[in-house]
């Protein structure tokens, strides 16, 4: 009889076979093919704990190193991470017993692999993170006169929407997500918000999802100009992953909450020798603020609701980062979340950004 790690191992060596013949088929992109195998797959190994290793440190310690100089930390083994720990094994928890863990935080590779996820054309260099200043960085508002929002929702793509929305009705969609966070944390809070529902990804009456952020910036510039207490710039998304993976889910008091997600523009890709370099025309200069924005919420997330971030993902271009220091993009749930599960997810995330900017 086969023991159970044998199975695992050839699963495994299967799983690898297949994804790999489907990278060099179509680069960079995951074939349906092999995200029915995937699933199948994760399906299958989810049923066998191993003396509590998880699936995914096995699936690492075994074939990173067939795959690593072909894809990197890439889109595919950014997906097939996050699903591993959508519930069934439990997210690392940095924010608990920060003082144990300081010195894996200061350890670069551990912090890189972690903490962070980079999209295959970017990558995080050594100078980009300042874990000790990051956490001692006050990114607290001003609480004093004048009044005035000091916090500012918007949405560069308003028509991301949700499994069960309406797609004709726009609150069904991440226009909800912001009114609710807005209410949340002007009532429970008391942190004066602003909610821009302008729909940035519509030209003519037409989705069109091109452009959106160069239509944006302008309006959003002159929402700045006009209300100077402004502090915080959240720009609210929901994430789209492939066809056929399961929603991410994290359980919090017994309900079903989508996960979320922090998101940074670096302004840098990888040249042809796989070099990273800056992008010239997408300067940003509150990068190293934005991240020290984006690395305190992740760690108060992980303190008060390990499992519902997933990690920190980082993309090449800037987005909306650039228009105050303390910007972030937040992903909440994927297209395959319920608009309930969303929904469920507003509070924790308020709590969140309450835990990091008020005094």
């Amino acid at each position: 009889m086969l023991r159970s790690g044998t199975l695992e191992k050839m699963a495994t060596g299967v799983a690898i076979l297949l994804i790999v013949v489907g990278i060099f088929a179509n680069r960079y992109q995951v074939m349906g093919i092999g995200l029915t195998v995937i699933n199948s797959y994760i399906e299958s190994v989810l049923t066998v704990r191993t003396n509590n290793r998880s699936f995914e440190d096995i699936f690492l310690e075994n074939n990173l190193e067939y795959i690593d100089g072909l894809i990197g930390i890439n889109d595919l083994m950014f997906e097939l991470e996050e699903i591993i720990k959508e519930s069934t094994f439990p997210m690392p928890n940095l924010g608990v017993d920060i003082e144990a863990k300081m010195e894996r935080l200061r350890n670069f590779d551990y912090l890189r692999t972690q903490f962070y996820v980079a999209d295959w054309n970017t990558g995080l260099l050594p100078s980009d993170v300042d874990v000790d200043a990051f956490l001692h960085a006050d990114l607290t508002i001003d609480t004093e006169p004048p009044r005035g929002p000091r916090v500012l929702i918007f949405h560069t793509h308003s028509t991301e929407m949700f499994a069960d929305s309406n797609h004709n009705n726009p609150m069904d969609g991440v226009i909800g997500l912001g009114a609710h966070l807005a209410e949340i944390l002007e009532r429970q809070y008391g942190i004066p918000t602003l909610h821009d529902t302008t729909r940035y990804d519509i030209v003519d009456g037409v989705s069109m999802r091109m452009g959106a952020y160069e239509r944006m910036e302008p309006y959003i510039r002159r929402i700045l100009e006009d209300n100077p207490t402004i502090e915080i710039v959240i720009d609210l998304h929901r994430d789209g992953l492939p066809e056929g993976m399961p929603p991410m889910i994290s359980y919090i008091n017994g309900q079903r909450a989508a996960r979320i997600m922090f998101v940074n523009g670096l302004s840098r890709r990888r040249n042809n020798d796989d070099v990273l370099e800056p992008v010239p025309w997408l300067p940003n200069p509150y990068l190293r603020d934005n991240l020290a924005f984006s690395f305190q919420l992740q760690m108060s997330a992980n303190r008060l609701y390990p499992g519902i971030a997933r990690r920190v993902y980082l993309k090449a271009f800037r987005y909306s980062l650039h228009l105050m220091p303390r910007s972030t993009l937040i992903e909440v749930g994927a297209q395959n979340n319920t608009m309930q599960e969303a929904h469920n997810s507003i509070p924790h995330l308020a709590a969140i950004i309450a835990d990091v900017i008020l005094p």
